[in-house]
């Protein structure tokens, strides 16, 4: 095993939940990874109805940002299978999920694609929520044991390059 598994690994033990976690800390754990991504659709629903211009741009480009990243996250997890951690029989899992391959987490993609582009706008308020929404989904889920910290950082990097590409490529 790598070096750097060895720290992926060691980091998760850290963050995941023990076998007999506080009731309360699983259930915001489990509100985070289940529900904190319906926020998402709602800010920006809401930002679209009510917003000026600039602020329909920036929900336009969160959205095909989204898109990009997930479509990149697909060719990753084709290209290159890394296990979960249940599969490895590593930590404790309080949250069902399917043995695919863990890296890069779509949840943690979708949230940051959407905080990135409102960090790259400069949207005060926006990038702070969507920003903090992004870490929290993505604590929950290594809190869970269904992602690496590794698949969590992986996923802010294919986010944050679907931003920019975005961006780059946006009309001016």
């Amino acid at each position: 095993m790598s070096a750097v598994e060895q720290f992926n690994q060691a980091v998760f033990l850290i963050i995941n939940a023990n076998h007999n976690p506080e009731m309360w800390m699983l259930n915001l754990a489990r509100f985070l990874a289940h529900y904190a991504s319906y926020a998402i659709p709602i800010v920006l629903l809401y930002a679209w109805l009510y917003g000026e211009r600039p602020a329909r741009v920036h929900v336009a480009m969160a959205y095909l940002t989204v898109l990009l990243a997930m479509g990149m996250n697909l060719l990753i997890a084709y290209l290159w299978f890394h296990p979960r951690p249940f599969m490895l029989g590593l930590g404790t899992n309080f949250m069902k999920h399917a043995p695919d391959a863990s890296f890069p987490s779509d949840h943690m993609t979708t949230a940051s694609a959407v905080a990135w582009v409102y960090v790259l706008a400069r949207q005060k308020v926006l990038r702070v929520f969507f920003a903090l929404l992004a870490l929290a989904v993505g604590w929950a889920r290594i809190y869970l044991g269904v992602h690496f910290p590794l698949d969590i950082m992986g996923s802010m990097g294919v986010a944050l390059c679907a931003a920019c590409i975005v961006k780059a490529l946006w009309p001016k």
